[in-house]
């Protein structure tokens, strides 16, 4: 080792003198160098050799003792700092926890507001399904029951509804004590957790410290829609009872001439084809009703006629075949000329009517048509007499002289042929000996025409009715629009203590010593003395997701409840639905659509025909155009905010008291006994709000069919402890400023 002496001090380094083979050759005396020897050669190198390996010196002490002094002051001033901000979290956490006592009264607030809603969407929808069961024949027997039924859900609304106002209004009073609750539990749990044995008190205010009062108006749109529904049920349900009649008989009518015409053995088509050789296009079968319509016998009654008319000839020479033959001939004209008026006609809504004209079946009926008073027929004169004829080929005919009808033949204006006989009764036989039987075409086509105007009068007595039904039964769907959209002035919304945040104070009224191994280096000890700490928290929106779950998972809980109510029926199925538009609250349009579905699905008759599938229908577009909207699922969070952003947004209020007290604590040095002031007035103000327990609201369906109590539970110890807890933070705020830090723990 080499060492070099400098003004009084050693110091002491390594050298490699002896691992490279230097060895001391001799001393300078007085200059410290010493003589170094390698090899034979003489070096000099200023280094003292210190054989014992260490060195001291009373500066070497000193320097020591300073950076100990320094580490212990260090080591002070942090325990100092870290401590003296502990107040300060607690503070903060006590504000937080304040706060959220006002975000869970929000969500209780919330739950009973998707209550009422689901109240409202139940009590309109059964009116809804009530108006649509009066629509159909056999089910409007259920309509009163359902309608009373929804009638009853409004009214149990309105009874939640005000019942619920009223355990909120009062839970709403003891909020500023759960607020206290909370910030006191909170910052005796933070207590307990200090690296020093802190004695934290909180206060916690919130900012109002009054929640402005619930107000519920009136409802008229879903009363106006109880009162429609009702005074047309009965109006409606007689003319949907007549609309069923008519169209019955159109159904039986449309029935009849589809047997007349191709469902029977003989039938118009059996007979156009034996009579006439019709066939294909021109003559075709049907075999179903639902598939024939009254346009097929009218074409094919056309296309008959035209055939007969083309193969009319006499089957013989004989004057009476001769004479049966024209009056065949004229009356095949008469006929297609008659039957290609006939047509099929469909109104704007679709709906077919027939007509179809009747052709005489006997020569009274012949007298009723141009058949008996068109001048057509040869007159000749025979023995100075003008005399009719059915042909100038009649034997009895010399020279056609003019034409007359066989009407003037009655009146005796022209003489009858002694020969051919033509004269009415000949050509009322033509359409008589084809119309009373079977064999005949005419036969048939006669049921048809007849089936069509029974069907067409049914028709239009079923559009008649169907018009009245839709008409009244439009306006219950107006209404019940109407209802929908007006749900929200009938909800739940809270304007509750805290809404613009929770101010914290805590105060810990001890004071505090560093601890034995921070002060063996110093003269004095680093102390704590009693504290004060304010904080501020204020709600902020959090995910909607997360509000979303916590209010569907309750209301999940009460519509599983709903859905398990044993028993059958509507008024149980009504229950049911309950539980599904509880989550309408969450879900918006789809599940109100859902459930409001569900029941209409099990009412019976409802989509069974023309009439209940129209209201069904327009029930459900009236529930998508409205589109009900989910309720705001924003949940929120306390956060930390500056105290005076809260205080400030107060005016006139406990923020405006709490500025005061601030500016007096400040201005008169930190007087801490203002607080305990402040915790006098508070306690004084909030004292006797607060219970135990809170019926939020009683539901009762369908006389106690579902009865279930919406509750909030305090534990039993909370009145007191929140009491006890005022009572402390007066007395150790008071204590701090007079220097009795020991005496509030005795």
């Amino acid at each position: 080792m080499h060492a070099r002496r400098q003004r009084g001090s050693v110091r002491v380094r390594a050298c490699r003198c002896h691992t490279q083979g230097w060895r001391a050759a001799g001393r300078e005396s007085g200059s410290g160098t010493v003589v170094m020897q390698r090899g034979g050669k003489v070096g000099r190198r200023r280094h003292l050799v210190a054989d014992d390996g260490g060195f001291t010196s009373v500066g070497t002490a000193i320097a020591v003792l300073l950076v100990v002094s320094l580490l212990m002051t260090s080591a002070q001033v942090y325990w100092l700092n870290s401590n003296s901000a502990d107040i300060q979290f607690a503070a903060d956490a006590a504000a937080l926890s304040a706060e959220n006592a006002v975000a869970e009264y929000l969500v209780c607030v919330q739950v009973a507001d998707g209550i009422v809603l689901s109240f409202s969407l139940l009590g309109s929808g059964l009116l809804g399904v009530g108006a649509v069961a009066s629509c159909i024949p056999y089910a409007d027997l259920l309509a009163p029951t359902i309608i009373s039924a929804g009638r009853s859900v409004l009214q149990m609304r309105d009874t939640f509804a005000r019942e619920a106002v009223e355990a909120l209004e009062t839970l709403q009073k003891g909020l500023p004590f759960l607020c206290a609750m909370n910030a006191s539990l909170v910052t005796q749990a933070n207590a307990g957790s200090s690296s020093v044995d802190a004695g934290y008190l909180a206060l916690a205010l919130p900012v109002p410290l009054e929640g402005d009062a619930f107000g519920i108006p009136d409802d008229p749109a879903a009363d106006s829609l109880a009162s429609t529904v009702e005074e047309a049920q009965s109006e409606v349900s007689s003319a949907s009872s007549q609309a069923e009649d008519a169209r019955r008989e159109a159904d039986a009518a449309k029935l009849e001439g589809f047997l007349a015409d191709c469902g029977e053995d003989p039938s118009m088509r059996e007979r156009a084809s034996t009579l006439a050789g019709l066939s294909g296009s021109s003559n075709p079968s049907y075999h179903s009703v639902d598939d024939w319509g009254f346009e097929v016998p009218i074409q094919r009654a056309k296309a008959y006629y035209r055939a007969r008319i083309m193969q009319e000839h006499p089957a013989s020479g004989d004057i009476d075949e001769v004479t049966r033959s024209a009056a065949r001939a004229r009356f095949y004209r008469y006929a297609y000329d008659r039957v290609s008026t006939n047509h099929v006609s469909t109104d704007a809504a679709g709906t077919k009517t027939a007509t179809m004209v009747l052709l005489p079946h006997n020569t009274a009926e012949v007298r009723e048509t141009e058949l008996y008073s068109e001048a057509i027929w040869p007159v000749s004169m025979e023995d100075g007499m003008p005399t009719l004829h059915a042909s100038a080929a009649c034997p009895g005919c010399h020279g056609v002289s003019g034409q007359g009808s066989v009407q003037q033949v009655e009146e005796g204006q022209v003489a009858e042929c002694p020969v051919c006989h033509f004269d009415v009764v000949t050509l009322g036989r033509v359409p008589a000996a084809s119309t009373s039987i079977d064999n005949g075409f005419e036969h048939h086509y006669r049921r048809v025409a007849e089936a069509a105007a029974r069907y067409s009068e049914a028709i239009r007595a079923y559009e008649d009715q169907v018009s009245t039904v839709k008409g009244r039964t439009s306006v219950s769907f107006e209404r019940f629009a109407d209802a929908l959209r007006e749900l929200g002035s009938t909800r739940i919304t809270a304007r509750p203590p805290g809404r613009f945040g929770c101010v914290a104070i805590v105060v810990d009224a001890r004071a505090h010593e560093a601890p034995p191994g921070l002060r063996g280096f110093l003269a004095g000890s680093a102390r704590i003395g009693p504290r004060v700490a304010v904080s501020s928290a204020a709600l902020a929106p959090d995910s909607p997701e997360k509000g979303a779950n916590v209010i569907s998972s309750l209301l999940s809980r009460l519509s599983d409840d709903a859905g398990s109510v044993p028993g059958s029926g509507l008024l149980h199925r009504a229950v049911v639905v309950w539980g599904d538009l509880l989550l309408a609250y969450c879900e918006g349009t789809e599940r109100a659509i859902s459930g409001i579905g569900g029941f209409m699905d099990a009412v019976p008759l409802i989509g069974g025909d023309e009439l209940s599938g129209w209201a069904e229908r327009r029930l459900r577009e009236t529930l998508e155009l409205v589109g009900l909207q989910p309720a705001d699922m924003t949940s929120y969070k306390p956060v930390t905010v500056n105290t005076a952003h809260v205080m400030g947004a107060d005016v006139g209020g406990v923020g405006a008291r709490l500025v005061s007290v601030k500016q007096a604590y400040l201005s008169t040095g930190g007087d801490t006994t203002l607080f305990g002031g402040l915790a006098r007035l508070l306690h004084d103000e909030v004292s006797g709000r607060l219970e135990a327990r809170y019926t939020i609201a009683h539901i009762s369906l369908f006389d106690g069919l579902y009865e279930q109590d919406i509750e909030v539970s305090l534990p039993d110890s909370v009145v007191s402890r929140v009491d006890d807890a005022f009572g402390r933070f007066e007395d150790a705020a008071s204590s701090v400023g007079s220097g009795q830090e020991g005496e509030i723990w005795r």
